[in-house]
């Protein structure tokens, strides 16, 4: 498998042998190699020191490389993938280009909120600071989620 992306990548997400699970944050090989084997890369759990040291991401890291791209802008990424047989599989992403379903973004965009935030501080908190994020354009003042946000 090759990873194509944006130069900047290789300088911060390009560390070859992670030992833990904050620095397979910073290995786009081994985010690679989990989101292949099915691991939700955008669960905060998922970054974990077990997943880190499994053999199943060592050796499926090995055979993934990263290519910059000096065309390529921080959001958009291109996948290679070369099959036993001799095929070849190809898909490129640009995630900054909006999801044409909405309601369906806006249910992925909740959810890695909340993957995030409840962790670190409380269901009930991260809620509400949603709840205000949504109501933004209502509202009259940012008071509430300031407050919220304390």
């Amino acid at each position: 498998m090759t990873l194509f992306g944006n130069p900047g990548h290789a300088t911060v997400c390009n560390i070859p042998n992670p030992k833990t699970g904050l620095e397979v944050k910073f290995s786009i090989r081994h985010c690679a190699a989990m989101a292949l084997d099915g691991a939700d890369t955008s669960a905060l759990e998922t970054f974990n020191d077990a997943n880190a040291n499994a053999a199943k991401y060592d050796e499926a890291r090995s055979k993934i490389t990263f290519e910059p791209v000096e065309s390529m802008h921080s959001m958009e990424g291109r996948v290679a993938i070369e099959l036993a047989d001799g095929r070849g599989l190809e898909q490129s992403y640009d995630a900054s280009i909006p999801a044409q379903d909405l309601n369906e973004q806006a249910a992925k965009l909740t959810a890695k909120f909340q993957s995030l935030c409840h962790p670190a501080i409380g269901a009930e908190r991260s809620n509400m600071i949603h709840q205000q994020v949504m109501n933004l354009e209502s509202a009259d003042s940012i008071d509430a989620l300031m407050k919220a946000a304390q």
